[in-house]
């Protein structure tokens, strides 16, 4: 809950007001397909990506006025360090999983948008999901 939805609320409440007083500025927020769909054997990661969402909602909603946009990328399996310590991964192919330049290019996207719109949600998934269980 610390990093994926603590650490993010934080970080949104010391930088959205000196956005709001510059009439400008865009957060954006990592989530999770798991925010979309809780599956099993993972309700507390499930939970703090179920947070961060609704979080992303209301405050895309209360700082509209002030041209602040609020985005969230709702991730699927990106191939990282992430599943090191975990009892599955991603399959092999690329087309089983997300590059980190794949979500960077994202970010890039939503940063270039002319100021007037904005990406609010966005599911990014690899072509073929493929889970693989490690030992």
């Amino acid at each position: 809950m610390d990093l994926n939805f603590t650490s993010q609320a934080y970080l949104s409440h010391a930088l959205i007001p000196d956005f709001k007083k510059r009439k400008f500025g865009d957060l954006i927020f990592m989530g999770s397909e798991a925010a979309l769909q809780g599956p099993r054997k993972g309700s507390i990661y499930c939970a703090s990506k179920f947070a961060i969402r609704g979080f992303t909602q209301s405050l895309r909603e209360e700082c509209a006025n002030s041209n602040v946009r609020v985005t969230l990328i709702n991730a699927g399996m990106v191939k990282t360090e992430f599943f090191n310590h975990l009892k599955f991964t991603h399959g092999d192919h690329e087309s089983n999983f997300i590059c980190p330049t794949d979500i960077a290019e994202l970010i890039a996207t939503i940063l270039n948008l002319r100021r007037g719109t904005l990406i609010d949600e966005i599911n990014l998934s690899p072509l073929n999901k493929v889970i693989r269980f490690t030992t």
